[in-house]
C-alpha cells in the first residue's frame, strides 16, 4: 500500500513551528506502515507572494511528480481540506479512480469557508473518509454524513515524560502570534499582570510586532520558538498554562501543557471544551464575557494548596489518551476499511 500524507503547512524562517503536527504524525504513521511519503508546499512556493502562483505551483508540483510518475498511490491523507483537496481529487480523475481519499479536518478548514460554496460541498463527496479533531468541529459540518472519525492528530511521547522542575513562570503562552489565537487578550493580562506574577510566551507570527511594549517588562520572558524537548522544561516550570483562542478546533498546545500536568486556564472553544473540565483538570473563561482580569483571579482560585495538586493529576489523567503513537495506529486502521 503507497500512501501520501499531502498537506500545504510547512515550518518558515519566520514560523518554525508552522505544520509540525502534521509532520509529527506522518513520521508515526511511517514506523507503522510500509511506503508512505510526505508532500508540502516547499520554501520556494512558501516564498512566492502572489497566493494564486504560490498554489499554481504547488499543484504543478504535485501533477510531475505523482500524476506522472509510474508509482500507483492508494490512499492520499490530505491534511487541511481546502483547498488542498483539489490535488486528490485531481488525482483520482486523471491518475488513479481507486485512490482512497482521507481528510484531517483541523478547524481553520471549516471555520473559514462558513458558509460553504457549491465548489465545497462538491468537493466533500470525494472523501471516503472524514477524519475531525474533535466532536464539536464535525458538528459544524453537518452536512457530512459518510465515514468518518474522531481523531486529534497526537502529541509525542516525550510530552509524558516524569520529571518535576522548580516552578518559574505563573503564566505560559505556547502558540502561533495572530488574532485568532487571542493576541489582543495576552497583552490586555500582560498589560495588568502584577510585578510579581511571570508570563513566558512561545511563539512567533503576524501579530508579534503589538507585544514589544510588553516584552519590556521585566516580569514577561520570550521566545520565537521551542524544540519539544525544551518546551518540555518551559511547561513543567509554569503554573497555568494559557490558551486564549477565539476559535480553536482541538488545540495540541492545551494537550501538551496537560501532558506535562501544567493545566490550562482556557476559554471556550471547539477544543477547550474537549479536553477541560471546568474545575477539574483545568479552568474555562467564557468567550463571550472575556476580562484578563479573569485569569488572575481564577489562578489565584484554583492555584493553592490540594485543590491544585488535584487538578494537576486530573490534568495528566486526561492528556494521556491524546498519545501520538495510539493516534497513528488508529490512522492506519482507517487506511485499510
Amino acid at each position: 500500500m503507497q500512501i501520501l500524507f499531502l498537506t500545504n503547512m510547512s515550518p518558515t524562517e519566520s514560523e518554525p513551528a508552522q505544520g509540525l503536527f502534521v509532520r509529527n504524525q506522518f513520521e508515526a504513521v511511517k514506523k507503522i506502515a510500509q511506503s508512505v511519503e510526505y508532500y508540502t508546499m516547499s520554501t520556494v512556493c512558501k516564498n512566492i507572494r502572489s497566493s494564486i502562483l504560490r498554489y499554481l505551483f504547488f499543484f504543478l508540483s504535485f501533477v510531475v511528480r505523482y500524476v506522472f510518475s509510474t508509482r500507483t498511490i492508494n490512499v492520499i491523507h490530505v491534511h487541511f481540506f481546502f483547498p488542498n483537496i483539489f490535488l486528490a481529487i485531481f488525482y483520482k480523475l486523471l491518475r488513479n479512480p481507486k485512490v482512497k481519499i482521507v481528510v484531517t479536518f483541523h478547524g481553520s478548514d471549516i471555520y473559514k469557508y462558513v458558509p460553504f460554496s457549491k465548489t465545497y460541498n462538491l468537493c466533500l463527496e470525494y472523501l471516503d473518509h472524514a477524519i475531525f479533531v474533535s466532536c464539536h468541529l464535525k458538528e459544524r459540518l453537518v452536512q457530512y454524513r459518510k465515514n468518518h472519525s474522531i481523531l486529534p492528530v497526537g502529541i509525542p511521547s516525550i510530552f509524558f515524560s516524569e520529571g518535576d522542575y522548580k516552578k518559574e513562570f505563573d503564566f505560559i503562552f505556547v502558540g502561533r502570534l495572530d488574532i485568532n489565537k487571542g493576541v489582543e487578550r495576552l497583552n490586555e493580562l500582560a498589560a495588568i499582570l502584577p510585578s510579581d506574577k511571570k508570563l513566558l510566551i512561545v511563539g512567533s507570527g503576524p501579530e508579534r510586532h503589538k507585544l514589544d511594549n510588553l516584552l519590556e517588562k521585566t516580569n514577561i520572558s520570550y521566545k520565537p520558538f521551542q524544540t519539544p524537548e525544551e518546551l518540555v522544561q518551559s511547561y513543567k516550570r509554569s503554573l497555568w498554562s494559557l490558551n486564549l483562542s477565539h476559535n480553536e478546533s482541538f488545540g495540541l498546545v492545551m494537550t501538551e501543557s496537560m501532558a506535562c500536568g501544567t493545566p490550562v486556564i482556557a476559554t471556550t472553544t471547539d477544543g477547550s471544551i474537549t479536553q477541560v473540565k471546568d474545575g477539574v483538570n483545568g479552568v474555562l473563561i467564557s468567550q463571550n464575557d472575556f476580562r484578563a482580569q479573569d485569569i488572575i483571579n481564577l489562578s489565584n482560585e484554583y492555584g493553592a494548596g490540594d485543590t491544585y495538586k488535584k487538578i494537576v493529576k486530573a490534568t495528566k489523567l486526561s492528556a494521556s489518551k491524546f498519545k501520538l503513537d495510539n493516534i497513528a495506529r488508529e490512522v492506519v486502521k482507517i487506511y485499510k476499511l
